[in-house]
């Protein structure tokens, strides 16, 4: 297992209609000595806590996590936050990232981690049909110090 996933995190600037993608010029003019921490801070004060869930189907382990507000990637940096989905959830919390907005989780059980699969690869689907490419993100394990990507066999 690896303790650091393979993501990349951007800074973006949010005027409530659209995010804006922070370059270094940006950055500079900004000015922050720390522009990820006040990201983080930010994304903190706008997040509901506990994480708010909804069921992808009744009856289902299996969950969209977030505010559905285009920065719910980025809540995958709360690690603290998730602690309560993983009190909800039996055995480990796992997650996939299907694009920067949409974050699913459920626990390991295979018919719940199929319909987690069965939406990221319907995200996909409609991404590339619109012309971009989709995250597709590998399954992460939700630890209390990080996240780890995890090997299915």
């Amino acid at each position: 297992m690896d303790v650091i996933p393979p993501f990349s995190f951007v800074l973006v600037l949010e005027d409530g209609e659209s995010l804006t993608w922070v370059d270094s010029r940006k950055l500079e003019e900004l000015g922050l000595d720390d522009p990820f921490g006040v990201a983080i801070q930010n994304l903190r004060t706008r997040t509901v806590h506990p994480l708010r869930r909804q069921s992808i189907t009744d009856g289902s382990g299996a969950w969209f996590v977030g505010e559905n507000d285009g920065l719910d990637s980025g809540r995958l940096l709360l690690l603290d936050m998730w602690a309560s989905v993983k009190a909800d959830l039996p055995g480990e919390l796992l997650v996939r990232v299907a694009t920067r907005g949409i974050v699913l989780c459920c626990s390991k059980v295979a018919a719940d981690m199929g319909l987690v699969d069965a939406v990221v690869a319907d995200v996909a689907r409609d991404a590339r049909a619109q012309g971009s490419e989709p995250v597709e993100s590998p399954w992460l394990a939700w630890l209390p110090n990080g996240w780890a990507t995890i090997e299915l066999a």
